[in-house]
């Protein structure tokens, strides 16, 4: 199963688990694109909720207290980043909703074992 969210990030899974993937420019090829394993988890509730603190946490900067807003906004563009990446795939009858297999993309990066930080 693969699900893109947006070009950034993707979600896919092996027989076990969901697999947390962020995208990269490869390094010498710039049109090359990389996707890397950032997390592997349980159960897909777990799954989001470390991919919004990924996000929250990628905000950088010293704010006031009136900036909760940036993070409730940030909180808003995440679930509907996944809302419509879920419906995408249920519309076109993607690999999301087809089952694992041929349809899958092969993980590009070795595994690093558990979710990192």
């Amino acid at each position: 199963m693969l699900i893109r969210v947006n070009d950034n990030w993707r979600i896919s899974t092996d027989e076990v688990q969901w697999i947390l993937q962020r995208r990269r420019k490869a390094k010498k090829d710039t049109s090359a694109e990389r996707w890397d394993s950032v997390g592997y988890f349980g159960s897909l509730a777990l799954l989001f909720d470390i991919m919004t603190r990924r996000r929250i946490f990628a905000i950088d900067g010293e704010y006031p207290p009136e900036a909760l807003e940036l993070l409730a906004n940030a909180l808003t563009e995440i679930r509907l980043d996944v809302q419509r990446a879920l419906s995408r795939a249920q519309e076109s009858g993607g690999p999301a909703f087809r089952g694992r297999g041929e349809d899958r993309a092969p993980a590009e990066s070795a595994p690093t074992g558990r979710e990192a930080a």
